[in-house]
């Protein structure tokens, strides 16, 4: 038998692999994705099982296609597994491992790598030392170009995934888009999409920008081939993202560097960048960066190392995974502080006092170090989402009695404990009972009980102008991700709210004529009530005032307003809310909000006016303007007709816009701010006879 022939027989009887991967995407505590990828379709089957344990999962895809995903939950957090990926097509990947992400670490290390492509041996090498000497790192940040042509798919088989099969088979991957990806821009709909990144690659959101958080850090990853500018839907989500609740740290990834000084870097006459990503990067994304506070950025597309810093942002180029390297200083960068030409990659190590960075060359060299310690912007940002966060879950509402009592509800969204303490923001000897003070595990909910005696009644000229309302402190004391907490959330609870009682009219017709309320009680709009916003539009008494009467008859609510306005304004061309308009705003039985009815002055009707059933008429005159309006109760959210013993809470908006430019003024009756959404001021309209 000679050497040749059995030869033959060995590659006969040796599984092949597969053309792409097994490779790892989207890790989390109790999650991962496996994805294998084959140049023909094939059946595929999965075994894992967690490391030194007998017995395998087995997962099997019967159906012969060409791209499997295996998303795997309910995985043990920070626990390694054992998997293979094999098929009757004689294809297998040997055996692999990984490790999900652990809860809460102290630190931990992630790495990072850009421009792998063209030369694979050098991406080898670079992935091969990844894989033996940063094998305890939790993930990778992919900075791009990853084959030379992403619509070639030969290319990414040759060029990244078998010269990385080891280590993209350990290291979960969170890529980045790169030019040579030859994706489409985001916006492009004249053209197919003839990349293969989105048929090979598992990513959350569009895919092109995501987020992922994880302990201590928020890494944004955007798409550079796509526009950048105010107004493109990139940008507008990346503003969104920093103005959210983040991370302590914020790593921003993308494939243009925007501070650098290879070849990419070169300018234009008038000193703009000849490429449109670096010129839209510098001009609308650096200042972005520094406004928000983003702790680093990591770039590629030069291929070499280079560390710049520019008003509190650090910028890394990480273009040495592979491809041929290029010389650095090509172009000017006034903000670099080291720079190297040599194929390398990143370590970050991430913990609670900060970042440390480091290059490393393929022999092990480090190139450079760079600390980045925790700002005190990210203390203060987070300190304030966390607080906002808390408070959001926070309601309080008050219980009929004598004394009233305030039955509250508030959850804890920490990793740590929380502690709140509770008294009374005026008198803090006021006592609130046992359940002023206590704990809450996280993610626990806890619903408590206050004794609301010992609050003063507000007292005033009329009945519907006074309310008893109780002023509260709630001391925040926590810890989420290092973030010690230690804040207050002052809320106001109206105990008993101002009340005004509705006569009945012996008979009502909407024509705008008042004659026939003239025996009825009133309500006045002057400088007693509150001017929400436009208070220096407001020019006292002879600027504007109004008369407000509401009464019922055949089963409806009836208003009246009578304003007096030195000039009224149509509302005809402009918005009815900038406008002289009325406004009136109801609690449903159910505790929200009704649509808001609004009438202008020239007699216009929007949102839930006009609605069916409602009727209004306003009629302007010398000095002023009326409204009268009609309602059934089933505009008011009540399925009988209203009669006498009706309690209806309420609030009313009047707008005065004067024929000088400006901000009109806006008058409520009880309300202290604009927002219609807020009933907890809102007054009590009893009906009687």
């Amino acid at each position: 038998m000679t050497l040749a022939f059995l030869n033959l027989i060995l590659l006969s009887v040796t599984p092949s692999h597969f053309s792409c991967g097994p490779f790892l995407l989207q890790p989390g505590p109790t999650g991962m994705t496996i994805v294998v990828d084959h140049e023909t379709p094939v059946q595929a089957e999965l075994r894992y099982r967690v490391a030194g344990a007998k017995t395998d999962v087995v997962v099997r895809h019967e159906s012969p296609i060409r791209h499997h995903v295996f998303s795997l939950k309910e995985l043990r957090p920070g626990t390694e597994y054992v998997y293979s990926v094999t098929s009757r097509a004689k294809l297998a990947s040997g055996e692999h491992r990984f490790r999900t992400l652990p809860i809460a670490p102290d630190r931990y290390r992630i790495v990072a790598v850009g421009d792998v492509r063209t030369l694979p041996l050098r991406w080898h090498k670079v992935s091969k030392r990844m894989f033996h000497h940063e094998s305890d790192a939790l993930f990778a940040i992919g900075t791009g170009d990853y084959p030379s042509d992403g619509r070639r798919y030969k290319q990414w088989i040759a060029q990244f995934f078998k010269p990385a099969r080891a280590f993209l088979g350990h290291m979960p991957l969170w890529p980045a888009i790169g030019n040579h990806e030859s994706t489409r821009r985001h916006d492009d709909l004249t053209r197919k999409e003839e990349s293969k990144y989105f048929s090979l690659f598992e990513l959350p959101g569009n895919e092109r920008w995501y987020r992922v958080d994880y302990e201590l850090l928020t890494l944004l990853i955007i798409d550079s081939n796509s526009r950048m500018g105010p107004g493109e839907a990139q940008y507008k989500w990346l503003r969104k993202q920093l103005r959210s609740l983040r991370n302590r740290f914020t790593i921003v990834a993308f494939h243009h560097g925007v501070l650098t000084s290879g070849p990419h870097g070169k300018l234009h006459a008038d000193e703009t960048p000849r490429e449109r990503p670096l010129d839209e990067g510098r001009r609308f994304l650096v200042p972005l960066f520094e406004m928000y506070g983003v702790d680093l950025v990591l770039n590629g597309h030069d291929h070499l190392y280079e560390r710049s810093e520019k008003d509190g942002v650090v910028y890394i180029v990480t273009g040495g995974g592979g491809a041929p390297l290029y010389k650095i200083n090509e172009s000017a960068n006034r903000f670099q502080k080291v720079a190297v030409s040599a194929n390398h990659y990143l370590t970050l190590d991430i913990a609670p006092a900060g970042i440390e960075l480091a290059a490393v060359d393929t022999a092990g060299k480090v190139l450079d170090r760079k600390s980045i310690p925790v700002s005190a912007r990210s203390l203060a940002r987070r300190h304030h989402f966390l607080t906002a966060r808390i408070a959001d879950t926070l309601s309080l509402r008050p219980r009929a009695g004598d004394p009233p009592v305030i039955e509250g509800v508030i959850s804890n969204p920490l990793d740590h404990d929380l502690a709140v303490t509770i008294q009374a923001a005026t008198d803090p000897a006021v006592r609130l009972g046992s359940d002023a003070r206590f704990e809450l595990a996280p993610g626990a909910r806890r619903t408590f009980e206050l004794a609301a005696a010992g609050f003063e009644k507000k007292t005033a000229d009329a009945r519907w102008r006074e309310v008893q309302h109780a002023s509260l402190t709630l001391r925040l004391q926590g810890r989420d991700q290092a973030t010690i907490l230690d804040t207050t959330v002052d809320k106001r609870v109206v105990l008993r709210p101002p009340t005004f009682e509705a006569g009945a009219l012996p008979s009502a017709s909407v024509d705008g004529e008042l004659s026939e309320w003239s025996a009825l009680p009133a309500m006045t709009i002057d400088g007693q009530t509150p001017i929400v916003k436009g208070k220096k539009s407001f020019k006292g008494a002879d600027d504007l005032g109004a008369s407000v009467k509401l009464a019922h008859a055949g089963g409806r609510l009836h208003v009246a307003v009578s304003v007096s306005d030195d000039a009224v304004v149509s509302d005809a061309k402009t918005s009815i809310m900038e406008s002289d308009s009325i406004h009136l705003m109801f609690v449903g039985p159910d505790g929200k909000p009704l649509p808001l009815n609004s009438f202008g002055a020239s007699g216009r009707t929007e949102s839930g006016a006009g609605g069916e059933g409602i009727e209004s008429k306003t009629t302007t005159r010398p000095g002023g303007w009326t409204l009268e309006a009609s309602f059934p109760a089933a505009a008011l959210g009540l399925d009988e007709a209203i009669a006498r013993g009706a309690r209806i809470r309420f609030d009313l908006l009047i707008v005065d816009r004067d024929d000088a430019p400006g901000v009109p003024s806006y008058h409520r009756l009880w309300t202290k701010s604009l927002s219609v959404k807020d009933t907890s001021s809102f007054g009590s309209l009893i009906l009687r006879e």
